[in-house]
């Protein structure tokens, strides 16, 4: 009733001024109503959508990191965002705020992890590999960005650093065919010709 009142004083004030008069008018705040007994209250229906966002959320990282591991697309320097959504069947925007939800980083770096990881496991297998070795076989498109995602990961540490750490430890820990051999022993059993 209140508001046709409104609109007939501006049709009047129209008609008499020629003139248009802008009216705001804030609507009065409704009393909360007590909900029926049993039935969620606004804040519980929030927590509940909360609760099955973070659920579905949760659903396609847990597809994401699935096919990730399984598929390995990663190696592939040009893997992208879209090759990713369209694995796991899902909106890319979905899949990016996932990611960045979930994991704590963009898309990039969580590629780029896959990628250092994947890097790191193959110089433990060959220590012979060398740094833009690593790089290629691992995905990255240059070994600047590989060595900068690495230092990301492993608290400033560079690859060069790292893989020469890494060798030097094989050679401390004696491990057949890695390094020099640290015992007598062993250089006499590896010089030994089997009959």
């Amino acid at each position: 009733m209140e508001l046709l009142y409104v609109i007939v004083l501006l049709v009047h004030l129209l008609l008499l001024t020629g003139t248009v008069i802008l009216v705001i008018r804030h609507a009065p705040k409704r009393r909360n109503r007590q909900p029926e007994t049993g039935a969620l209250t606004s804040s519980g229906a929030a927590a509940d959508k909360d609760t099955r966002e973070e659920d579905a959320d949760q659903d396609i990282f847990d597809r994401c990191c699935n096919y990730m591991e399984s598929k390995k697309p990663y190696l592939v320097p040009s893997f992208s965002l879209d090759d990713l959504s369209n694995a796991v069947y899902a909106n890319k925007m979905y899949v990016s705020r996932c990611i960045n939800n979930i994991y704590g980083h963009n898309f990039r770096h969580f590629v780029n992890g896959y990628r250092v990881r994947y890097a790191m496991e193959l110089f433990k297998m060959n220590k012979s590999l060398r740094v833009t070795e690593l790089a290629d076989m691992s995905g990255f498109n240059s070994p600047g960005t590989f060595s900068l995602s690495f230092k990301l990961m492993n608290g400033g540490e560079s690859p060069a650093h790292w893989c020469a750490r890494v060798r030097d430890e094989s050679i401390s820990e004696g491990i057949p065919g890695q390094g020099l051999p640290r015992k007598k022993e062993e250089v006499q059993s590896r010089s030994k010709v089997p009959s």
